[in-house]
This record gives C-alpha cells, sequence and structure tokens, in this order.
C-alpha cells in the first residue's frame, strides 16, 4: 500500500512532505470548519515550506477548490445569495487581471508576497469600500488569490459585514 501511495507522488515530492501536507490538510479543514476562515492560510504556509514556489499558487488552488466545493454543497441551504452574482463578476475581472500580472512574477517575489500578506491578513483591516461592495471585494480577493493564494481572511471582512448567521457566514 505504501508503495502504491509512493507511486501517485509527483516526482521530488518524499513521503514524509506528502504525509505532513495530508495531515494539514485535515487540520485546516478543521479550522475553517470550526472557526468559519483561517484554514486556507494554515495549509497555504506549510505548502509554502513543502511545494516549489512555482507550483505553489496552483497547487493550493485546486486543494481550495476542491475543500471549498465541498462545503458549499453540505452547506448549500444557508449560502447567502444576494452576494453571489457580484462577486462572481469581481472575481472574473480579478483573475484575469492577476493571471496577467503574476506569471512574470520572480518566484521569490511569490514567497515574499505569500508571507506579507499572511502577516497583513491577520493584522490589518481591509478598507470599508472593500467591506461593502461585493463586486470590489470580488475583485481584489480575485486579483490577490492569483499571487497569495489564500484570501479567505481578506473575504472574511466582506461576509462578516453582512450579519450572516454563523451557518451561512461558513456556508458563503
Amino acid at each position: 500500500m505504501i508503495e502504491t501511495f509512493a507511486s501517485l507522488l509527483p516526482q521530488g515530492l518524499s513521503m514524509l512532505a506528502a504525509s505532513v501536507l495530508i495531515v494539514t490538510s485535515f487540520a485546516a479543514s478543521f479550522i475553517t470548519v470550526a472557526f468559519g476562515i483561517g484554514g486556507g492560510a494554515v495549509m497555504l504556509t506549510v505548502m509554502a515550506t513543502l511545494v516549489p514556489p512555482a507550483a505553489l499558487i496552483a497547487t493550493h488552488g485546486v486543494i481550495q477548490l476542491g475543500s471549498n466545493l465541498g462545503r458549499a454543497a453540505m452547506t448549500f441551504g444557508h449560502i447567502h445569495w444576494p452576494a453571489i452574482p457580484a462577486f462572481a463578476a469581481g472575481s472574473l475581472i480579478g483573475a484575469g487581471l492577476g493571471g496577467a500580472v503574476v506569471v512574470n512574477l520572480p518566484p521569490a517575489w511569490v514567497q515574499i508576497g505569500v508571507g506579507a500578506f499572511v502577516i497583513w491578513s491577520v493584522l490589518a483591516k481591509p478598507p470599508r469600500i472593500v467591506r461593502d461592495w461585493p463586486l470590489v471585494i470580488g475583485a481584489i480577493s480575485s486579483f490577490l488569490t492569483m499571487f497569495f493564494g489564500a484570501t479567505g481572511l481578506f473575504v472574511a471582512t466582506f461576509t462578516k459585514s453582512q450579519g450572516l448567521a454563523r451557518h451561512a457566514y461558513v456556508a458563503t
């Protein structure tokens, strides 16, 4: 069984590193379920030490997509739908602009940016326009995601300002 697992790993990723990533993924999911936010930042921080910078954001994005789709499926009835269309439109704009810029950044800048963004997400408070406008938060968060991956703490300022119930907050 261990040989089968090892054969599925990307070249250069050790069994120990893969095991750390799997355990971290479970812990990060628990953090998000328990507190509504933060698991993505934990996952990204650990991944930054184990995954090559060039693959970091894309790999994290795939992991987060699966995690978020699973959470959305389980909490579908609690999603705060009025915010979704404008947020989605902003996300398309931000992802397009961010994707055009991020491909030209040196890998070291991405690593420094990830660290700085995680620290900023914990210590700073986004401006009011971000908290009040789903189109703006969608555009900015998707733009930043192209560089730094985990923008859940940033998006949480918007969802928190909506005064949602606990389940709707986690679902949205």
